[in-house]
């Protein structure tokens, strides 16, 4: 299970992402471990989401600055990406989103076609077009 704490980080008080799991069998649930490499030390983590996308998995979630706690009441935020083949050890975050203006991108979800070919939608407030980064 992933998610996002602000609390659990005393030092900083921001919001990062979190994983705790309960193995097949297991009566009890493994100790929560922070995303390290994936949580920004700067900024508000939020709304991750994870599909199993082929061999490995795939994170996704919401990026912004600490002017706002909450993505929607941010001016501004992005979208960020990562895999992983254990779901604890991560790949360098890398930015999906290239808005330069003031764009709100929330809600992220990861879905397969009947083909198995991954997407990923998301709610934004941008009039134009999104700009992947290549």
């Amino acid at each position: 299970m992933y998610f996002v704490s602000a609390l659990r980080d005393t030092a900083t008080h921001n919001s990062d992402l979190y994983v705790a799991s309960k193995p097949p069998g297991a009566s009890a649930w493994t100790p929560v471990v922070r995303l390290a490499g994936v949580s920004s030390a700067t900024e508000f983590d939020h709304l991750p989401v994870v599909a199993r996308t082929g061999d490995s998995l795939s994170l996704v979630w919401v990026r912004h600055d600490t002017t706002q706690a909450l993505p929607w009441l941010n001016p501004k935020s992005h979208l960020y990406n990562a895999t992983s083949t254990d779901g604890l050890a991560w790949s360098t975050p890398s930015r999906i989103t290239q808005d330069t203006d003031l764009v709100v991108n929330l809600f992220p979800a990861l879905f397969p076609s009947h083909a198995g070919v991954w997407s990923l939608v998301w709610l934004s407030t941008s009039v134009s077009p999104p700009v992947a980064e290549s």
